[in-house]
């Protein structure tokens, strides 16, 4: 089954659901079945599951760490085709969720050579990571 990744260092409902809901708007004419595989710290609340019923069939949570090789193994990142890294704007740390966002893009680079990784940064400073050599 072909699939994606999408993971964020605070994941909340609302960021989730656009994403979702974006991502598999009719108007995008996806030809195949593709299923959005959701890495997250914690397990999803009822309010997320409620709000994402309409996506059951698409998505898959698994709880875990990007960090973790059990994690990334277990959501296939070396046969997923793209990967969503999104920023929540709000959250009280920006550089966390800065630094989270490029060392999961390092992490799922070395899985999978070929995937197509699209990373959303707070800081546009943090945009030019030319210290880190890759």
């Amino acid at each position: 089954v072909k699939h994606v990744i999408l993971t964020s260092s605070s994941l909340n409902l609302l960021k989730l659901f656009r994403f979702v809901r974006e991502f598999f708007h009719k108007d995008h004419d996806i030809q195949e079945s593709i299923k959005a595989v959701i890495i997250c710290n914690t397990p999803p609340s009822y309010d997320m599951i409620q709000a994402l019923s309409d996506f059951e069939d698409n998505i898959h949570f698994i709880v875990g760490s990007i960090f973790e090789k059990d994690t990334l193994i277990k959501a296939d990142v070396s046969h997923a085709k793209a990967a969503f890294i999104i920023s929540n704007q709000y959250d009280d740390s920006s550089m966390k969720c800065d630094t989270y966002a490029l060392m999961a893009t390092k992490v799922l680079r070395l899985h999978n050579r070929n995937l197509k990784i699209n990373v959303q940064l707070v800081k546009k400073d943090n945009l030019i990571h030319s210290w880190c050599n890759w």
